[in-house]
C-alpha cells in the first residue's frame, strides 16, 4: 500500500528519583515525495499535568495535533479529525463516547499488528477489548450498546488463550533462568519449549481465524455504527462530573463485596472494570479519579500476581509428570511448584491490604 521510512529520536523524561515520567519520540517521516515530522509524548509515571505542559510547549514551538490516526492513514489520505478530549464541562455521554472511540481505534490499530505477529500485539488488543467492554458495562445506563458487551467478551476469550500461554511460558522460562545450575538437572528449558510451542501455535491459529471470521467483522461494523449513531439515554445528557460518580460508586461496591468475600479472582476482574471506568472518567473528574485509578491498578496487579501463581501450579505439575515419564529429572519442576505455592500464600493477604488503599465513594 505504501512505503514509509521513519527516522526516530527518543528521549526519556525522568524525575528526580530517576523514575520514567514520560517518553518523547520525534519522528522524521518520508513516503515518496512527502515528508513530515511527528512528536509523540507517552506517559510513564507522570500525571496529566505533565502531559498538558508538554502539549503547551509543543504548541508554542509551532506544532499542532495531528488529524491522522497513523502514518499510513496520512499517506493514503484516510485521516480524520482527531477527537478532542472531553472537557470537565462535558456531558456524561460525551465523556464515555470519547473513551469508547479511543478503544475502538486501538482495537483496529492492533488488529493489523496481531496479524503480523508483532510483539505484545495480542496483549494490547486484548486490553483494548477489556477497556471497551468495561466502559460499556459500567456505563450501560448512559449508552445503549445492545449485545456489544457480549460480543466483546467473546472476542476477549478468543484472544485470551494466546496471551495466557505467552505469559506462562515467559514466567516459567524466566524462573528457570534465575535458578543456579545445580538446581536445573536435565533439559528443563527444552521441556518448556516442547510443552508450550505447539499450544502457542494452536492458539495463534485460533486468533487468526477469529480475525478473518464474519462474527468479528460484524462486531467491527457494530462498533462503527455505535460511534456514528450512538443511542444515548436521558441520563447521558447530564453533567459528567455528577453523573459518572453514581456509576463508579456501583462498580466500587461490587469490587468491595468480592474482596470482603475473599474471592480474589472475581475481585480482580471487578477491580479491572472499576479501573477502566475510572480511566474513562478522568477527563471529567480529574485528579481524584486518577489517583483512585492508580490505587485500583496496584490492587489488580497484586491480585494478578496471585492468580498467575495459582494458574502456574497445575501446569508445573503436568510438566513434572511429563518429564518423569520421559525419564528426565523432574526436580526443577517440583522446586518451582513449591515456590509458586509459597508466593500465592504470601500474596493472598497482600491483596486485601492493597484494596484498603483504594479510596472512593
Amino acid at each position: 500500500m505504501a512505503t514509509i521510512t521513519t527516522d526516530r529520536t527518543r528521549w526519556d523524561l525522568v524525575g528526580r528519583k530517576g523514575n520514567l515520567l514520560a517518553e518523547v519520540t520525534d519522528d522524521r517521516v518520508t513516503s515518496g515525495e512527502r515528508q513530515w515530522r511527528e512528536i509523540e509524548v507517552e506517559l510513564g509515571e507522570g500525571d496529566r499535568a505533565l502531559l498538558d505542559s508538554a502539549e503547551q510547549a509543543l504548541r508554542q514551538a509551532g506544532f499542532r495535533r495531528s488529524k491522522a490516526q497513523s502514518k499510513l492513514s496520512r499517506v493514503l489520505g484516510t485521516e480524520r479529525d482527531t477527537v478532542a478530549e472531553p472537557s470537565r464541562k462535558a456531558t456524561a455521554g460525551e465523556t464515555v463516547l470519547a473513551y469508547v472511540r479511543t478503544q475502538v481505534d486501538r482495537i483496529k490499530h492492533y488488529d493489523l499488528l496481531v496479524r503480523q505477529d508483532a510483539d505484545d500485539s495480542v496483549h494490547q488488543m486484548r486490553v483494548a477489548v477489556r477497556r471497551l467492554r468495561s466502559a460499556l458495562r459500567t456505563y450501560k445506563r448512559l449508552v445503549d450498546s445492545g449485545d456489544l458487551a457480549t460480543e466483546l467478551k467473546w472476542l476477549g476469550q478468543r484472544l485470551s488463550t494466546a496471551r495466557d500461554l505467552e505469559v506462562q511460558y515467559e514466567r516459567h522460562r524466566s524462573a528457570v533462568g534465575q535458578l543456579p545450575a545445580e538446581a536445573v538437572p536435565g533439559p528443563v528449558q527444552a521441556r518448556l519449549t516442547r510443552y508450550f510451542a505447539p499450544e502457542q501455535e494452536k492458539a495463534r491459529q485460533v486468533v487468526l481465524r477469529t480475525l478473518r471470521g464474519r462474527r468479528y467483522l460484524k462486531l467491527l461494523d457494530q462498533l462503527d455504527k455505535l460511534l456514528e449513531n450512538p443511542r444515548l439515554t436521558k441520563k447521558a445528557a447530564r453533567p459528567a462530573r455528577k453523573e459518572l460518580r453514581k456509576h463508579l460508586n456501583r462498580a466500587y461496591k461490587r469490587t468491595a463485596q468480592r474482596v470482603k468475600a475473599g474471592e480474589i479472582h472475581p475481585a480482580r476482574k471487578a477491580g479491572k472494570r472499576l479501573r477502566y471506568a475510572l480511566e474513562a472518567a478522568v477527563p471529567a473528574l480529574g485528579k481524584r479519579a486518577d489517583k483512585a485509578r492508580k490505587r485500583v491498578k496496584a490492587f489488580t496487579k497484586v491480585a494478578g500476581d496471585y492468580q498467575d501463581s495459582v494458574v502456574a501450579l497445575p501446569t508445573l505439575r503436568e510438566l513434572g509428570t511429563q518429564a518423569h515419564l520421559a525419564g528426565e529429572n523432574a526436580f526443577t519442576f517440583g522446586l518451582l511448584y513449591g515456590t509458586e505455592r509459597t508466593t500465592a500464600a504470601n500474596l493472598e493477604p497482600r491483596t486485601r491490604e492493597a484494596w484498603r488503599q483504594v479510596k472512593w465513594g
